[in-house]
Parts: structure tokens; C-alpha cells; sequence
């Protein structure tokens, strides 16, 4: 019967007994390095002079800028384009303002974008002057995030054109490494 009761005894004793902690151990091995979350994303900026938009059938309303993009080989994906100059911030396209009247919006098939301004009054190429402070050299920036791309769980509002916006551009520069 002491045989019973000193076995549950001594296990009891065994596992109440606190002992000095030693020292850690030495780090193991470094692992391999894994691909970053941005291995698929492209980014592209290009330079854009308002002279370089061709007029549409002589028609001073609509002018168009056409640019190809070799690393841009897929329709497919989020497609995003951002207009910047020295006095205006990025601002992601299209856009339509209609005090001015002005439009940009843009077109594209892979590897070709396709920048489209126009107005309904006076000429497209003034007013694009007029919308960026007198300013007639621009940057563009193409986004384009590859379908299947996974997105950060925390951002709540990455259906919207403002929570996409917020992922891709911080404090006017452009993130070009994002962690997923």
C-alpha cells in the first residue's frame, strides 16, 4: 500500500521542485531566406510631358498619350496609375473635375497604357496645364498587383479606391516593398 501512495508521492515531489534557470542556449541555425511580399508587384514610373499628348482629329478637346511598358505583360490583376509633379501630389486616376471641366483616365492592354484627357469646354492640353500649377512635366506611376495576389487582413476598406490608395502610397512616395 506505501508502494501506492509513494509513487504519486514522489512524482508530486518531482514536479513541485523549482531549480535555478540556467543560462539560454546558443541560436540554432538562420533559416533560408523566403520571398518578399512584393515579389510579383510591378512598379513603374515614367516621365510625361503635357507636349507629348497627341491631339484626337484635330479636335483640341480630347488628347491622348500613348506609352509602353515592357515589365507590363498581363491584363490581369489590379492595374493602378498615379500622376504626380513638382507642386501636386500623387493623386491615383482617373480623374474627373468637373469646375475645370477636365478628365484623365487611362486605357490599357498589356504593354500599353493609354492616357486619355479631355474637357467639354476650350483646350484638354491647357486645362491638363492649368490642373497641375502651370507645370507641364508630369510623373506616372503604374501599380499592378497580379491577380491572386494576397492582401494585408488589417486594412478594412481595401475594397475602396481611398484603402488601395493608402496601401500603395505613404507620404507621397510610393512603398515598393509592402509586407503581406
Amino acid at each position: 500500500m506505501i508502494k501506492y501512495i509513494s509513487i504519486p508521492l514522489m512524482i508530486l515531489f518531482l514536479l513541485s521542485c523549482e531549480g535555478k534557470e540556467g543560462p539560454t542556449g546558443p541560436a540554432g541555425p538562420i533559416g533560408q531566406t523566403g520571398q518578399t511580399g512584393d515579389a510579383n508587384i510591378i512598379v513603374v514610373t515614367f516621365n510625361v510631358n503635357a507636349f507629348s499628348f497627341t491631339v484626337v482629329n484635330n479636335d483640341a478637346r480630347l488628347y491622348i498619350y500613348s506609352i509602353d511598358i515592357p515589365d507590363f505583360t498581363s491584363n490581369s490583376g489590379a492595374v493602378l496609375l498615379y500622376m504626380s509633379s513638382a507642386s501636386v501630389a500623387w493623386f491615383q486616376l482617373p480623374i474627373n473635375e468637373p469646375t475645370w471641366p477636365l478628365s484623365i483616365v487611362y486605357f490599357f492592354d498589356a504593354p500599353t497604357i493609354l492616357l486619355d484627357v479631355r474637357t467639354d469646354v476650350g483646350n484638354a492640353r491647357s486645362k491638363m496645364i492649368q490642373y497641375f500649377n502651370g507645370e507641364t512635366d508630369y510623373l506616372g506611376r503604374l501599380v499592378i498587383i497580379p491577380e491572386g495576389t494576397t492582401m494585408p487582413k488589417d486594412m478594412d476598406d481595401i475594397d475602396s479606391r481611398e484603402g488601395v490608395k493608402h496601401l500603395i502610397l505613404s507620404d507621397n512616395e510610393l512603398i515598393t516593398k509592402m509586407d503581406f
